[in-house]
């Protein structure tokens, strides 16, 4: 297509070595997300149609070999790289290229489809302000599926050691809103939405073995003392009187991207991550900031300094029922090591949800997001008594041990229903209200002038059919779903 410089050249090489150093079998996404934003950042220098080509073909191949990957920033990415070349920029194989990545991103997201020109003249009258409808409604901006033949420990117990049913699959669901409520993030995380990263939320979906459970894990803060355990005295006596932790807004600091990529380079062996994918995992966020009756909730980074370096931040979040903690990365040197700044961050997390217990009894949990029985690197989180579960997949209620019987299957999908059924009349997903080209009118009504296929329709119903069952009853009478047009993310 072009004959472009060695420096480019050199480029394209690198990402193409990275491309191939990628395993389909590897969930982690850090190495795909510093490819993405190197191919971002090329195409904005080159603004070349023929390094746009290269760009887009080592997306799409990302997105075959490693489908896992789709719901991070991989696909925001690609539509950035849609927009960032008009068409009278390309020719005529690249414009080809363009709409096969263009095909790319409509199958990633399952609320975007095709409409017709004209499609407004059918629903006149119908016309409104997406922002206007955000204060009193739960609006979904992106819902998002992904499926897995095998759990969170597949990779390191190795895939053939896995006991999940052949007949059944692990599913992860995931949803995207620009504008939750603190009541509407609550009752998220009450229905087993159990991990946040960045601004998506996560939840098991229909089916799963019993070794691939994630159970949500909080601490009822109000009964949890460090002296129920001599590890935790021994902790506390290691940390040196210089160390300092303040709280703060969730922000991007070069310093802790730095550390970031730092804590992944040595603890996950992956590589230097761009800025965008820092800020999408740890800074950004669907958790209002607001301050009520003396408590601040929203996202905040706590700052473990020793003598003044940062060697340790917090990702956490200040919700109605308590503290949750989202994620937490530090400096891997030997010194640090020593400190096991993994536990104390959890004691210390712990603290700040009992100093605002006595502020708002209300806020009386610690969660520490997801466990299982069957995954060494998560056993510490049953430590801090006394302790909750709560599983989905298993149960509706939260429960002090796990219990479910191991020879049966396990569908979260079950048990939204009847869980549905005994609060609600039976779900009618027709009527649920998508907003989509500026319009809000029922799903029932976008059924008829999309262009789906049979498969899609059935496929994209069935998806929303899930996420109602897994929202509740409460969310779905406030759901509208914000259906995305292909034009809209070109």
């Amino acid at each position: 297509l072009l004959q472009p410089s060695d420096g480019i050249m050199l480029r394209i090489f690198d990402m193409l070595n990275s491309c191939a150093g990628i395993s389909a079998d590897n969930r982690h996404t850090m190495c795909t997300d510093a490819l993405l934003g190197c191919c971002v950042d090329l195409l904005n220098t080159t603004k070349s149609g023929g390094v746009f080509c290269i760009c887009c073909c080592l997306l799409a191949t990302l997105a075959e070999s490693q489908p896992e990957a789709r719901y991070v920033s991989g696909c925001e990415i690609l539509s950035r790289l849609l927009s960032a070349t008009q068409d009278s920029e390309l020719n005529e194989t690249c414009k080809q290229v363009r709409r096969w990545s263009s095909n790319l991103v409509d199958k990633v997201f399952l609320n975007c489809v095709r409409l017709p020109p004209d499609v407004t003249s059918s629903f006149p009258g119908h016309r409104t302000e997406l922002s206007s409808l955000r204060e009193e409604h739960f609006v979904v901006d992106r819902m998002m599926g992904l499926v897995r033949q095998g759990c969170m420990d597949c990779e390191t117990r190795g895939k053939e050691s896995c006991t999940l049913l052949e007949s059944l699959s692990a599913e992860e669901v995931c949803l995207y809103s620009e504008s939750l409520s603190l009541c509407q993030y609550q009752q998220l995380v009450n229905r087993g939405w159990y991990r946040r990263g960045g601004d998506r939320m996560y939840r098991w979906g229909q089916k799963l073995a019993m070794e691939c459970v994630n159970w949500e894990t909080r601490v009822r803060v109000s009964e949890f003392s460090v002296k129920q355990r001599k590890s935790f005295s021994r902790i506390l006596k290691k940390i040196p009187k210089d160390l300092t932790v303040h709280t703060l807004p969730a922000r991007f600091t070069e310093e802790g991207y730095n550390l970031y990529n730092e804590y992944h380079l040595h603890k996950h062996s992956k590589s230097r991550v761009s800025k965008e994918s820092y800020v999408t995992h740890v800074v950004e966020t669907c958790v209002p900031a607001v301050s009520i009756d003396g408590v601040d909730y929203g996202t905040f980074h706590q700052e473990y300094r020793v003598a003044g370096e940062l060697v340790g931040i917090g990702v956490i979040d200040v919700i109605p029922e308590g503290v949750v903690s989202i994620y937490f990365y530090y400096k891997m040197t030997r010194d640090v090591l020593k400190l096991s700044l993994g536990k104390f961050s959890s004691l210390r997390e712990i603290a700040l949800a009992q100093e605002l217990n006595s502020v708002c009894k209300q806020i009386k949990y610690y969660y520490l997001q997801g466990w299982s029985e069957f995954n060494k690197k998560l056993s510490y989180k049953t430590d801090y008594k006394p302790v909750e579960l709560l599983s989905r997949c298993v149960s509706s209620d939260w429960t002090e041990q796990p219990q479910y019987d191991k020879d049966s299957q396990l569908s979260s999908l079950q048990i939204d229903k009847s869980d549905w059924l005994k609060s609600s009349s039976p779900l009618c997903v027709s009527s649920t209200k998508v907003y989509v080209d500026g319009m809000l009118i029922t799903f029932q009504q976008l059924l008829s002038v999309a262009k789906l296929t049979p498969q899609e329709s059935s496929y994209i119903t069935s998806s929303l059919e899930q996420m109602c069952y897994a929202i509740g009853p409460d969310l779905t009478e406030k759901l509208i779903l914000h259906f995305h047009t292909s034009q809209s993310l070109k």
